[in-house]
């Protein structure tokens, strides 16, 4: 794709990424003493344990211990909010994949030995193994949410038509190229310093600290790097984490436990799968009047954070439309599975995925083109401009992206196009379908809404930053060295962003919620402004003689100079010794909360979001009606980041979180037998998108001249919102399917859309068409 020239900062690392010189958990040898964590886990999706027998186990060479639930020195819990997910098994397991035993081992090989030899006996019990059977069994996680807004009845009974239906959403593993990994080494006492692959290093030190029953003060955890997260490491790094330091504790030496790919996928949670219905009520127009919608979530063996998912989907069941009359119930059910967790969009895509579903039923129902029917509902600027749950849109880019897209993307005239190619071709169909994305940014759960960073500059003028984020690979630290460049005045060579660590920003949030340069931005920014302040004062009272207002210093190019008077001038280094010398501190903490953040769970009404970030999709695609195939010809994508800090790292989210949700909606199908076992649990059978499935016409533009107030340096989060947008993909298959009877018939689909998928759907229209 055409790509402009931008003089941004490269990615963090960029270079040592390329040569293999970046430094990740699997690469570190603590000392010649380091021993192999590895993991024993149930084959069975739910049993009682009767009998564990370790003692032949401990006989194998090089094995140095084995570490049961009743060896726990403290709590064996590791439930991020709700303590419901046990650290080691103990009396039953409640899935295929949870650890029941630790061993630590010279080798991995003696590990794996000594596994073969530990005896467990267990009681099958009954396990549930789909929402349906957990539905069915009233096996509720939690009560049910509720967020209602209007009046149903009456918007259904003003309604000239209703509508009413089902949709299933699949699962998605995260497929992190780097797997779960931890090296945890043990200090003076009872100090333990644990090196996480994690996204939370503040609630991972929690969890540790709780397993070991010690004090948090005595866990450090620190983060250099993660090789992908989406999520997937926000809670469940902490499972990797505690037994490596249980094991750690136990032999008084490091141990590394990273998991290969085949247990990290048998072993992990997914994306929540969903049973979703919904009633709507709407004129002849295709205005909706009222919707009634029932989520069901499959949140797998215990909570993690299924409840916070569960209501971003809720408050993302509008996506971008204004509905008056609105009730969306949040339902959550256990299953013996893997505890289901965050990834990327977090609830979110569950929710679009419905209304957008809806939104093509109703353009089908009354033969309009579907995006007729989208820019109808969509949110307005001056009226219809409140959420169901209470929130006003503000800075609505709805209209400029369709304005801009329709006329970039030449969407029409290709409608005309596909429809006349699809009229000359019997067994190949093309489809089309635009679809908009409004996705609220900020944790939902307020008060996680913080962040703190620490800034020190030292006497030759070079500066640490410090920070409460975490790098996976989306370029938090390329933007935090552009924030902290920009805010000193400085060139960023002399500037250094540090591993996150624990002992330097204490209590920080999970790098989550797209919120991770919001956040830590404006920390950084916070801890740089008071070290301004106090450089300002050395300059006008010391390096100027009190001939220059404090007031009036500005940093820039590397040179602190009076704006009013620029003969006034000293170099940046220069300026930090004469502060030393002055006995000024050059070291700072910074923090930042959002303001304004309140929800009210009770009554489903509230402020949960600092902004909205906007984004609109316009996907061709050809499919093959013997085979099912479908490949993507062309995606046009134009997204809202406000002002962007770094449109090279921008452009490269958007485009990787598009083809992530490419295959959310196509390929990624998690196929269990019988007895619960995830069959495709390796990257020959577990299909995630290849450079084959990238759109072969592919081009993204950022939306210009939308700068977002009240954020650092007016930019937008990017990370989760453009996942949504490959929902333009599933529905321009369910429009080429439609094709296969001329638009007689409306397909009966779910997602993703397989190849089974699309063939099933064929098959039902052309029974119809023979009728």
């Amino acid at each position: 794709m055409r790509r402009p020239r931008m003089n941004f900062l490269p990615h963090d690392s960029a270079h040592n990424h390329v040569t293999g010189e970046s430094v990740y958990v699997n690469d570190m040898q603590a000392s010649s003493q380091m021993l192999e964590g590895h993991v024993v886990y149930s084959r069975l999706a739910h049993a009682k344990i009767t009998s564990i027998d370790i003692s032949e186990a401990l006989k194998v060479e090089g094995v140095e211990t084995i570490v049961l639930a009743k060896y726990i020195p403290g709590q064996n819990q590791m439930g991020p909010v709700v303590h419901d997910e046990i650290c080691l098994a103990d009396e039953q397991v409640t899935f295929i994949g949870q650890a029941v035993a630790l061993i630590a081992a010279k080798t991995k090989e003696a590990a794996r030995k000594a596994e073969k030899l530990i005896k467990i006996d267990f009681e099958p019990l009954e396990a549930i193994l789909d929402l349906e059977t957990s539905i069915k069994k009233g096996k509720r996680l939690a009560p049910p949410r509720k967020i209602e807004c209007g009046n149903l009845e009456k918007g259904f009974s003003k309604s000239t038509t209703i509508l009413e239906g089902s949709l299933k959403t699949g699962g998605q593993e995260h497929w992190y190229l780097e797997t779960q990994s931890c090296l945890a080494v043990p200090g003076e006492g009872k100090e333990i310093k644990v090196y996480s692959s994690t996204q939370h290093p503040s609630e991972t030190q929690a969890i540790v600290a709780e397993v070991l029953g010690i004090q948090k003060n005595e866990v450090e955890v620190e983060v250099r790097r993660m090789g992908g997260a989406f999520g997937g490491k926000e809670t469940q790094a902490n499972h990797v984490a505690a037994w490596a330091s249980l094991l750690a504790n136990a032999t008084g030496k490091p141990v590394k436990i990273c998991l290969n790919r085949d247990e990290d996928q048998i072993m992990t949670g997914k994306r929540h799968r969903t049973l979703n219905h919904y009633k709507v009520g709407f004129d002849k127009t295709g205005k909706i009047n009222a919707l009634d919608v029932d989520l069901n979530l499959d949140a797998g063996s215990s909570t993690d954070l299924t409840m916070a998912i569960t209501e971003r989907a809720m408050f993302h069941i509008d996506n971008a439309y204004f509905i008056p009359n609105l009730k969306v119930v949040g339902n959550t059910w256990k299953t013996n599975l893997p505890s289901n967790t965050a990834f990327r969009g977090f609830g979110g895509p569950q929710g679009i995925a419905v209304i957008e579903n809806i939104m093509d039923r109703i353009a089908r129902h009354l033969v309009k083109d579907p995006i007729e029917i989208r820019k109808l509902n969509f949110y307005k600027e001056d009226t219809e401009n409140t959420t169901h749950y209470g929130q006003k849109v503000e800075n609505n880019r709805l209209p400029a992206l369709y304005d801009q897209l329709t006329k970039t993307s030449c969407y029409f005239e290709r409608r005309s196009q596909i429809n006349q190619f699809n009229q000359s071709n019997k067994f190949t169909k093309r489809g089309l379908a635009m679809t908009p994305v409004k996705f609220g940014i900020s944790f939902t759960t307020s008060f996680l809404n913080q962040a703190g960073a620490l800034v020190n500059i030292y006497k030759d003028g070079t500066v640490q930053v410090n920070h409460g984020g975490t790098e996976m690979g989306q370029g938090l630290h390329a933007k935090i060295l552009q924030v902290a460049s920009s805010e000193l005045g400085i060139d960023p060579k002399y500037i250094k962003i540090t591993s996150t660590n624990t002992s330097k920003v204490p209590n920080t949030s999970a790098t989550a919620a797209s919120s991770g340069s919001d956040l830590n931005g404006m920390a950084v920014k916070n801890a740089i402004d008071k070290l301004k302040t106090r450089l300002s004062e050395v300059a006008a009272n010391v390096a100027f003689k009190g001939n220059s207002s404090a007031d009036d210093i500005r940093f820039e190019k590397d040179v602190v100079f009076d704006s009013k008077n620029p003969e006034n001038k000293i170099p940046f280094p220069e300026i930090i010794n004469l502060a030393y010398l002055s006995q000024t501190s050059l070291s700072a903490t910074g923090f930042y909360k959002t303001p304004n953040i309140h929800y009210d769970k009770a009554k489903g009404k509230g402020h949960p979001f600092h902004y909205f970030a906007f984004g609109m999709a316009a996907t061709e695609v050809e499919m093959d009606t013997l085979t099912g195939y479908a490949k993507v010809l062309r995606t046009d994508i134009l997204h809202d980041v406000g002002k962007s800090l770094n449109e090279r790292i921008d452009l490269g989210q958007i485009e990787g979180g598009f083809v992530q949700g490419l295959g959310w909606v196509t390929t990624e199908d998690l196929k269990y037998d019988q007895n619960g076992n995830l069959l495709n649990h390796s990257p020959d059978t577990y299909k995630i998108p290849t450079i084959q499935d990238i759109p072969k016409d592919f081009r993204v533009e950022i939306l210009k001249n939308v700068p977002n107030p009240g954020t650092i340096k007016q930019s937008k989060a990017v990370g989760e919102p453009p996942f949504m947008l490959a929902l333009s993909v599933w529905l321009a298959i369910k429009d080429a399917i439609s094709a296969v009877g001329n638009h007689q018939f409306e397909p009966e689909f779910s997602l993703p859309a397989t190849n089974e998928v699309i063939l099933e759907s064929i098959e039902i229209i052309r029974e119809k068409i023979e009728r």
